[in-house]
């Protein structure tokens, strides 16, 4: 929780040590590139984003039934509302509509955003499967695709009736980027990441509990 992340910056600060959130989607070339695409205007104005993250993990296996840490939201639907905060900058209005399990655990969770005049739909679960695990980002001039976003390795942009793929195949199987990444900001010298900084990290987890909690946000 928040309360915690204040603790661990705090602690970093005191001891001048390198702290960084392992968000290894952040750090994918697949997803700086969707990122610069938009940015660059590629699609026109961001009208909608839609992110799905939905698979069966069985309860007998997994600490996601915990009451303290676990459920969908902060173990995968993290990944959706990261793409949501990149691309839109900011949540704006959240609507959240969450299906809990008899002890609390939110299994899956259904939210709409509404900011900077776009919106997006982020869908997470830990009880239902998906074929596809998609981030689709929709433009007034086009779309942009993310296959498997949360470990992407191509960008699909579709605009006009034209389709261009950037392929950034993986060395193994995408932690490397983190990884790498991780270890030029200590060879540098930095003690936090410029491309999702501490802040950033805050402010994604302070929406989850909101989210959990059930409080306007």
């Amino acid at each position: 929780n928040t309360d915690e992340l204040n603790i661990m910056i705090k602690t970093a600060q005191e001891n001048n040590a390198l702290l960084a959130e392992a968000l290894w989607t952040a750090f994918l070339p697949a997803v700086q590139k969707a990122k610069e695409l938009v940015d660059s205007g590629a699609i026109g104005k961001v009208k909608h984003i839609d992110s799905r993250f939905c698979i069966y993990i069985p309860k007998s296996f997994s600490r996601l039934y915990d009451t303290y840490g676990g459920g969908a939201l902060l173990d995968v639907g993290i990944y959706t509302l990261f793409m949501a905060k990149l691309i839109l900058g900011g949540f704006g209005q959240i609507r959240a509509s969450l299906k809990r399990d008899k002890n609390g655990v939110d299994l899956t969770d259904d939210i709409h955003i509404k900011s900077n005049g776009a919106t997006a739909h982020l869908s997470s679960s830990i009880r239902k499967k998906l074929l596809v695990i998609k981030t689709k980002i929709t433009g007034e001039k086009g779309k942009i695709i993310l296959p498997f976003f949360i470990g992407a390795s191509k960008v699909i942009l579709k605009t006009q009736g034209k389709k261009q793929v950037f392929s950034y195949p993986n060395k193994y199987i995408g932690y490397e980027y983190e990884i790498e990444y991780f270890e030029n900001l200590h060879k540098t010298g930095q003690k936090q990441s410029p491309v999702f900084d501490l802040q950033d990290s805050y402010e994604l987890l302070e929406t989850m509990q909101k989210i959990l909690n059930q409080q306007k946000i």
